[in-house]
């Protein structure tokens, strides 16, 4: 029969798997919670936000130049990216992004960010710039709050340089872009429209995070109808227009604090509501395809499943535990009851003894 050491180093196992569950709980609570609130300090948002005119004529520091057949380009996309991002864009122009991808006669696309922090930054993008002609610079800051200033800009280049477009496409630089369907969709809709994923939650968030929003700046409680995702179509060729001229006629030129709201809440929402385009939702976007750049969720994923596995192994193990422990006694009774082993007092135990046995079988007792 084995010892009651055995037992206690039994019982030590399910320890193990608990001590993993609580360390990827803590993880997770780590990662959407405590990061969330990080975040959420940097929010600049001031009660002192002075009425400051911002210059409503864009400047581009580097720009491809407009060829004789670009009048035939319906679908114009361009790829909000940081200077920064040279791999992410060349991940774009060997997959989605590739002239195999689309029908370039009449789809276009550019590549739009702000000014190059630094000497040797902009090197690269004017060396890129040269090889691939399809970088638009904006003379602007780069940042989390210059997103709505971007927008801005894409919305100016379409209108000055594109005008005869029928479509523009706005797109983060982590999305995948199925260019036929935006091709298909921009042929068969009818302008003035706004497609993108529109059918979401319109709560202002007030709790801290990146994109909680005071009373002060926005005091309602909701938002009007926007579309919220990494890519969304603007359609109609005089929509950039009135977005424009949307912004110029509200808070966008004078408050900073109204510029740093969502990028997508501002001009697919608040001045959309002036431009009186419709809001559709539409599952042709985007997709995942295999090979694809996308940036998915894998940690978060992967460690839930982890998790999970961990919750049922600790289940199994428990059930284990309980089963032998439940033998053990058993087994205990039976010997007790049959006088094969018996208890022994501590006062019977020998000064010497370190680890004495709980228990003994009933030879060695009788010597």
């Amino acid at each position: 029969m084995r010892s009651a050491c055995y037992y206690r180093r039994f019982r030590r196992l399910p320890l193990a798997a608990y001590t993993a569950i609580c360390l990827c709980a803590s993880i997770l609570i780590c990662k959407f919670f405590i990061l969330r609130n990080i975040e959420g300090s940097r929010i600049k948002f001031t009660k002192d936000d002075p009425p400051k005119m911002i210059n409503l004529t864009v400047d581009f520091m580097l720009e491809p130049p407009i060829e004789s057949n670009d009048h035939n380009i319906q679908v114009l996309v361009m790829v909000v990216t940081h200077p920064k991002e040279y791999h992410t864009r060349q991940e774009i122009r060997n997959s989605w992004g590739n002239n195999s991808e689309y029908d370039n006669r009449t789809t276009k696309v550019l590549f739009l960010m702000g000014r190059p922090a630094s000497t040797s930054e902009l090197a690269s993008i004017l060396i890129e710039s040269n090889n691939y002609k399809d970088l638009v610079v904006a003379e602007m800051d780069e940042g989390y709050y210059s997103l709505s200033l971007k927008t801005y800009a894409m919305l100016y280049y379409k209108g000055t340089r594109y005008k005869e477009t029928k479509c523009l496409v706005k797109a983060d630089s982590d999305n995948v872009l199925m260019l036929y369907n935006y091709e298909r969709l921009c042929e068969e809709n009818k302008a003035p429209l706004i497609l993108g994923k529109c059918n979401i939650q319109k709560r202002v968030l007030r709790t801290i995070s990146k994109w909680a929003v005071p009373e002060y700046v926005y005091s309602a409680n909701e938002y009007p109808l926007y579309c919220s995702t990494g890519t969304y179509v603007f359609l109609g060729r005089d929509l950039p227009r009135k977005l424009l001229v949307a912004a110029a006629n509200s808070l966008f030129t004078i408050s900073s604090n109204f510029r740093m709201l969502p990028e997508d809440v501002i001009w697919t929402g608040i001045l959309a509501e002036n431009a009186k385009p419709k809001e559709i939702m539409s599952s042709m976007l985007s997709t995942s395809e295999d090979g694809y750049l996308v940036e998915y969720k894998f940690f978060n994923i992967l460690l839930g499943l982890f998790l999970l596995f961990l919750i049922i192994c600790a289940i199994v193990q428990q059930s284990i535990y309980n089963k032998k422990t439940r033998i053990f006694k058993e087994s205990l009774d039976e010997a007790l009851r049959l006088g094969i082993v018996r208890r022994i007092d501590r006062s019977e135990m020998e000064p010497s003894h370190e680890q004495p046995p709980i228990f003994t079988t009933g030879t060695l007792a009788s010597l």
